[in-house]
């Protein structure tokens, strides 16, 4: 699990070094940020990269129009066209097609706090290579990010 689990950072290494500068401005700008675990439904190679659907089955809502005990559908796309993974450009080193669809099974349906955006319809994602998904070790801190957002928004 060590190992998916580092590998996910790979992939995410943009979104992953944002989320320790910038932690304030996801959350501040998602419109969902609940507790849950996501169930893939598909996955699947594209031109325009890795797609990946589900639902995510909700334990709790830490902020946005939710309901706890629900789920809500899934959709994000890894932006890394099959093309550059076989080599062919330089525009995106995640691996082999093969293993990162079969890392992101892994490591995806864990248990975690998700910061969604609003999708198509009644979709819910996030954009570009972060899928949205947070250990539950940060919990505490996005609860006081998520405190001081609705602190502000009431001031204004």
């Amino acid at each position: 699990m060590r190992t998916a689990l580092q590998f996910v950072g790979l992939c995410w290494l943009t979104a992953a070094g944002l989320w320790a500068t910038e932690k304030n401005a996801w959350l501040g700008s998602a419109d969902l940020v609940v507790i849950g675990t996501l169930e893939i439904q598909k996955h699947f190679w594209f031109l325009d990269g890795l797609h990946v659907s589900g639902r995510i089955h909700v334990d709790e809502v830490l902020y946005g129009p939710a309901e706890a005990d629900s789920s809500i559908r899934y959709a994000w796309r890894l932006p890394c066209p099959a093309y550059a993974l076989l080599g062919f450009t330089n525009s995106c080193r995640v691996g082999n097609p093969g293993d990162v669809r079969s890392r992101i099974k892994d490591v995806l349906p864990q248990r975690g706090i998700w910061i969604l955006y609003k999708k198509v319809g009644n979709e819910w994602g996030s954009p570009d290579f972060d899928p949205g998904l947070r250990t539950l070790k940060d919990r505490d801190e996005v609860i006081q990010i998520l405190k001081r957002r609705e602190a502000a928004t009431a001031s204004h």
